[in-house]
């Protein structure tokens, strides 16, 4: 197998490459997963025509091995560039350790490619081969980034009024545009969380609606948001999003424990959040969250500029396909 046999994906191709993720990833539910793609790449604000959904190895015309390209935008020391999440990596199992592999990851880690590629939900052999064309890991386990919050602690307790505004969001706006400019240079790298970005990711997200809130001052300010998502299956709760400056104690105490209140009344036995904020971190800890040491999760990234592995990289459950797989198909 050649460059040759290594192409865009045409979208007429989406059976193609659904049937050969079914022999991949078994137990494969096909119509969530036509709804899935619809949304994440049909429907993605970020999609430029330049660069397919995915990319397919084909072998005596039948597609053997696809990779899926999720567009967002990334704010690179306060600067929105183009940026992809490779996500669903599979390779025909007949196929798999003949160096197929190694076509898809040089190719995505090729800085010809885009500024920031990365990946959220990566296998330790996704990781191995990222690695070796330029891609850094970032080991979950080795720092405080995942973070949880067993309910059955606070579920009788009451939660105390942190003396904010707190207003559900039913539609993300021009406010959120100026919130993400805002905050874009607190970490180096960042996904824009603009309205666009925002209202796609989980106003219309298709497997259940995520409860959605925003924090204001009293004149009607905008101090952050968080993003609270449940999944029934395994009775977690998870805060996808708390996108507020960590200095911002008050504020951003209140949307914790909106989430906490959130996750109890809807029955999760934990509430786990992703975070990298050192400030945030502190909040967490304050209302009871608890490091998660031992956990399997990677991130995979080429850093821009040739800098630091990761070393600035703001990164959320939201971010990527990491909990992708969070809810039920509607009836």
């Amino acid at each position: 197998m050649t460059l040759r046999d290594f192409r865009p994906a045409d979208p007429s191709e989406l059976e193609s490459v659904l049937r050969l993720r079914e022999q991949v990833f078994p137990g494969l539910d096909l119509p969530r997963e036509r709804r899935r793609w619809q949304w994440e790449f049909d429907e993605n604000p970020c999609s430029i025509d330049a660069v397919p959904a995915s990319w397919v190895l084909v072998q005596k015309e039948r597609i053997v091995g696809n990779y899926g390209l999720l567009p967002c935008r990334v704010f690179i020391d306060g600067e929105p560039v183009q940026a992809f999440s490779g996500i669903d990596f599979a390779i025909d199992p007949k196929l798999q350790g003949k160096g197929l592999g190694h076509l898809i990851a040089e190719r995505f880690m090729d800085p010809a490619f885009c500024a920031f590629p990365f990946i959220t939900s990566p296998t330790p052999a996704t990781c191995h081969l990222m690695q070796k064309y330029g891609g850094s890991v970032l080991v979950g386990a080795g720092e405080p980034c995942l973070w949880v919050l067993p309910l059955d602690r606070v579920r009788d307790r009451s939660r105390p009024d942190a003396g904010a505004d707190l207003r559900p969001i039913a539609s993300f706006d021009r406010r959120h545009d100026e919130l993400a400019l805002r905050l874009s240079r607190l970490s180096r790298i960042q996904t824009v969380r603009d309205a666009a970005y925002l209202n796609w990711r989980y106003r219309d997200y298709p497997f259940g609606r995520p409860v959605m809130v925003e924090a204001v001052s009293g004149a009607g300010a905008l101090h952050g948001f968080a993003v609270f998502q449940y999944d029934p299956n395994l009775r977690q709760g998870y805060l996808l999003e708390l996108f507020i400056d960590p200095r911002e104690a008050r504020p951003a105490t209140a949307l914790i424990e909106h989430a906490i209140r959130a996750a109890a009344e809807a029955g999760a036995n934990e509430l786990y959040t992703l975070n990298r904020v050192p400030g945030i971190q502190e909040l967490l800890r304050a209302a009871g969250f608890q490091r998660v040491d031992t956990h399997p999760l990677q991130f995979v990234c080429r850093p821009p500029g040739g800098g630091p592995a990761a070393a600035d990289w703001y990164l959320t459950s939201g971010d990527g396909d990491l909990l992708f797989g969070v809810g039920d198909l509607p009836a």
